[in-house]
């Protein structure tokens, strides 16, 4: 009861408190209508002045030429009386007749005394009394705090989760309003200091529920934290836990020649309209799926005979461009089909896959040759690079190629590697090298073995998922740089398949998705939508999938709060007996 009544008591003295603070927030609203109506009165009252002066300087100069005229007149009237000859009196006479004339222009004012203040709009005086009448409200609130519920949703690592929170009254009646003050705060489970907090947001929907928002990079389970007036909600903080495997919302598609099936799908391609254009190879066709992932048509023609049409690009016009490696041809046709233009070159013998840059220069990629071919459009060779190796800026057997928006060209084989337009190497990407000492942080996962390395090659940031299995070995199928700067990369290793996830300039693996439920066989293109999402062609499943993103933030990470400094030797790695330490080489 004491605490009760301690309780009650502090809340009236909150309240008094609010009052002096809303009285001066009202005071402080209508104070700002006020300088208004204020600045405005005073802006007429000038404009009435700066008129009426302008109107007076005119008819006082009017009054100066009159009076200056009179003297002149009177002057010559004057000087008649010593006038004695009748011809010079009557030469005068005529004269001044002249003169009267030339000024009767005089007696009218140039100006007139016509000042008026007027309202254009008739409506505008009853217009500002609704607008007061309706200005402002007094917002309070039967919410209480501790019968509100909270629901959480499926939360993923790197991916915007949700706590719902709705509002209920004294009486466990649902609140239909929004506005009340909502606070929130989310840490992983154990972290005893600030540092392992994760932003959050709330969100007010306006019918007495909200959303608490934020983005984990981390599995384990979160504590989220609601406060409404300071309170605790209900079963406050939430256990939420955080799954560190992404799974896809839509699957689409299956093995066979039908609607809603593929053979070997490989190539991909989204327009601005977010329609999906896959190369389904093994039935010599383009597939055009709407947004909602339902067929609409199909591309088909000789160009695409043979089962072998591997590549597929959008330029950027909007048209679909491809190559055929069996005909060695390049051919462009509308989101129709129509044929644009069709080009070969003789030097061009198994052409795979392509990109168009920002200039519209086409870049075919050879495997035969391990070189990269440049043309203008409609076909014209302008240069080639490359050769093969596995040393730095050689090229093994690339699987796709994509362009950054200052055209650098980025390519993938076992690696992924970046060369300048005219085909200068300019840097590789993720790729450790056998027996290099490198700087080492760890990361711990407390539930798991290690989930990340950060490494510090050369001054560049590299992070690797090591509980996932991500290392060097492997190959990419497919490639896309999006408009936010990360390139995402398909990649395909004996034990798992997953979607990496770089920051393109700095070259960091910021995380992967590896689907458990759905598991990738041999990912190959991919792309993203407007909406955020991801959406890759499983070759090995004859299918595509819909993945979802965190829309409009950029994915990151999360370091633990003393993250321990070693030098390693790049080689092998087991996992420790005692989990919180790391005494390895890798």
């Amino acid at each position: 009861l004491n605490e009760a009544s301690d309780a009650v008591t502090n809340e009236m003295h909150k309240l008094d408190h609010a009052v002096d603070d809303t009285y001066e927030e009202v005071n402080r609203a209508f104070q700002a209508f006020i300088d208004v109506i204020e600045r405005r009165r005073d802006e007429v009252l000038s404009s009435v002045k700066k008129i009426a002066e302008e109107k007076k300087n005119v008819l006082k100069d009017q009054m100066t030429i009159i009076e200056t005229e009179r003297k002149r007149v009177q002057d010559e009237c004057d000087g008649l009386q010593y006038q004695v000859e009748v011809r010079n009196i009557t030469k005068k006479i005529a004269h001044l007749n002249n003169k009267i004339d030339s000024v009767s222009t005089l007696i009218e004012p140039r100006e007139n005394a016509f000042l008026r203040f007027t309202v254009k709009d008739e409506d505008a005086h009853r217009k500002v009394t609704e607008t007061m009448q309706n200005f402002g409200r007094i917002a309070t609130s039967k919410t209480f705090p501790g019968l509100c519920l909270a629901k959480a949703r499926k939360a993923v690592t790197h991916l915007a989760s949700e706590v719902i929170v709705y509002a209920v009254d004294y009486n466990g009646e649902a609140q239909v309003q929004g506005g009340d003050p909502l606070e929130s705060s989310v840490k992983r489970e154990g972290a005893d200091t600030g540092e392992e907090e994760v932003p959050s947001k709330v969100v007010d929907h306006g019918d007495g529920s909200y959303s608490v928002v934020f983005t984990p990079v981390l599995p384990g389970v979160h504590l989220v934290s609601v406060r409404v007036f300071g309170r605790s909600i209900k079963e406050s903080p939430l256990q939420v836990e955080v799954l560190g495997e992404h799974n896809p919302d839509v699957v689409y598609g299956s093995k066979g020649s039908g609607k809603d099936q593929f053979n070997q799908p490989v190539g991909i391609a989204i327009d601005d309209d977010g329609f999906i254009y896959v190369a389904d190879t093994g039935n010599s066709r383009i597939k055009v799926i709407s947004p909602q992932l339902k067929e609409t048509k199909h591309i088909v023609g000789d160009a695409l005979e043979g089962r072998s049409v591997t590549g597929l690009t959008l330029t950027p016009s909007n048209s679909l461009m491809f190559c055929n490696w069996r005909k060695k041809t390049v051919t462009e046709v509308t989101s129709g089909g129509e044929l644009l233009s069709q080009f070969n070159y003789e030097s061009l013998q198994e052409p795979t896959t392509l990109a168009v840059n920002s200039q519209g220069e086409i870049l075919v990629v050879d495997n035969a040759s391990n070189q990269i071919f440049v043309f203008l459009p409609g076909g014209k060779f302008v240069r080639k690079w490359g050769s093969k190796g596995c040393k730095e800026g050689q090229l093994g057997s690339i699987t796709a190629i994509c362009c950054s928006s200052d055209d650098d060209v980025i390519s993938a084989d076992s690696r992924l590697q970046v060369f300048s337009s005219e085909g200068e190497y300019l840097r590789t990407i993720f790729q450790a090298k056998e027996g290099e000492i490198i700087m080492c942080y760890l990361i711990f996962n407390p539930t798991k073995f290690i989930s990340n390395i950060i490494l510090l090659i050369n001054n560049k940031l590299l992070i690797i998922n090591i509980s996932s299995g991500k290392g060097p070995k492997g190959s990419y199928g497919g490639l896309f740089l999006d408009p936010k700067g990360f390139l995402l990369a398909s990649r395909q290793e004996k034990s798992a398949s997953c979607i990496q996830i770089f920051d393109f300039s700095l070259g960091t693996l910021i995380f992967t998705i590896d689907s458990k439920e759905a598991k990738l066989r041999r990912p190959s293109g991919l792309a993203t939508t407007q909406e955020g999402y991801v959406i890759i062609v499983d070759l090995g499943n004859d299918c595509i999938k819909k993945f979802s993103r965190n829309q409009g933030k950029k994915w990151g990470f999360r370091s633990m709060r003393k993250p321990t400094l070693i030098l390693v030797t790049l080689l092998n790695h087991k996992e420790p007996k005692n989990k919180r330490y790391l005494k390895c080489t890798l």
